[in-house]
């Protein structure tokens, strides 16, 4: 009984401190939750931001000095909001488009191509992806007309190549017996096609075939062959004739321009010594095979000389103008290539200057051709890009080294 006593006395003890142990850690936990809640409480409602007064690129949630000139950081009253409400809050633009073409569209207001006011719209802009080593800034109007700040937007042209190179006049034998001998050959084979002389039938069609062969190596194609045919006789102008308005400029057109020029172009024949105005060709023939010390083929363009200025080997400079059509286009100021990737800055006005990487498929005169990467109306940066791209850079590497993604420390 005594034994008993002493265990039921032990058990109830134990049992109070066991309660007692427990309702501690339950007032900790309560006490360390509210605590947490309403320091993130704070946390979102005091999300203070400072800037150098210098440089209004550096931004931080912190007071201190700025790391690039010492100054003091100034609070940014506009800047200290709550977190979650600006990640919360989506990004539009105001665009103006024309009442008569929708498809006539300007980020500023104004007047359209038929002299109407434009009207305003809101656009959703769409979230860009981040450059690698470049980060978005924003430069007051004031230090944008200090340092040259220019834009251009971004839309269709109707875009010319212009291919310029030299030629010389000639008369050309070997042509003129190529076709000579393809339409003796021709001739032939149609005489005999239909006989009972399955050999010379044969032979007559091997030799056709072998003429027709070596025309197309001097550039011919299957319808000028057809032309030829009907022709029935060779081109008089490729031997020296006399008094002759017709003659041939032999012009050297290289590898990485030879996918622009085809047969019947027009080009434009100049001569400073010889002609007083340019005369007008066509591109009759192109060498199907390449120069490989020159990387180039030969161009044959057939000319009408009527002052009959032009004589055999006279040097002259040739001109082919080959419309690529309407295609959207920037000003080659506005990219900077790098050898591995074009980058831009966007205007998104407001001061704000994002970094964007663009695809272009080449430079034509002063614009360079738009793959992908940038819309039609954007406004790009034409002018002290490179400045702007310093500024980014540097905004760039502080973050890393503060190792956040949005704001440098």
């Amino acid at each position: 009984m005594k034994i008993t006593g002493k265990l039921g006395i032990c058990s109830g003890k134990w049992f109070l401190l066991l309660t007692t142990f427990c309702l501690l850690l339950s007032v900790l936990f309560i006490a360390c939750s509210k605590n947490k809640e309403h320091e993130h409480h704070n946390a979102e409602q005091t999300s203070e931001k400072y800037y150098c007064p210098m440089h209004p690129n550096y931004i931080s949630d912190k007071p201190g000095d700025c790391p690039i000139c010492g100054m003091k950081l100034v609070k940014d009253e506009k800047k200290s909001v709550s977190p979650e409400s600006s990640t919360k809050q989506k990004e539009k633009k105001i665009m103006y488009k024309s009442t008569m073409h929708p498809n006539e569209v300007s980020d500023r207001p104004g007047k359209d191509s038929m002299g109407m006011e434009m009207v305003p719209f809101e656009v959703e802009e769409k979230p860009t992806t981040a450059v690698k080593g470049l980060s978005t800034i924003t430069i007051p109007l004031e230090k944008q007309q200090l340092i040259g700040v220019k834009t251009a937007i971004v839309k269709k042209r109707d875009v010319f190549k212009t291919i310029k190179t030299v030629g010389n006049t000639a008369h050309d034998p070997e042509l003129y017996f190529a076709e000579q001998e393809y339409i003796t050959s021709f001739k032939t084979y149609q005489k005999i096609k239909d006989s009972s002389q399955a050999e010379a039938i044969k032979n007559a069609k091997d030799l056709m075939e072998s003429a027709k062969f070596k025309l197309k190596l001097l550039g011919f194609n299957n319808e000028q062959i057809e032309e030829l045919e009907k022709r029935g006789v060779p081109d008089e102008g490729l031997l020296i004739t006399e008094e002759s308005e017709n003659l041939w400029v032999y012009a050297t057109i290289y590898e990485y321009d030879l996918k622009y020029v085809k047969i019947n172009q027009e080009a434009k024949i100049t001569s400073s010594s010889v002609l007083n105005e340019s005369i007008s060709g066509k591109v009759i023939t192109i060498d199907p095979v390449l120069n490989p010390e020159t990387r180039s083929a030969k161009v044959r363009i057939l000319v009408n000389d009527k002052s009959l200025s032009l004589k055999h080997e006279t040097f002259v400079n040739v001109e082919i103008k080959i419309p690529l059509g309407m295609v959207l286009t920037l000003p080659d100021t506005a990219v900077m290539d790098t050898g591995i990737r074009q980058i831009i800055f966007i205007d998104k006005g407001n001061g704000i200057f994002e970094p964007r990487e663009i695809k272009v498929s080449e430079k034509i005169n002063d614009y360079y051709i738009i793959k992908s990467g940038v819309s039609e109306g954007e406004r790009v940066v034409s002018s002290a890009n490179f400045l702007i791209d310093s500024e980014s850079q540097l905004k760039s590497i502080l973050q890393d080294m503060s190792g956040e993604q949005k704001h440098s420390h």
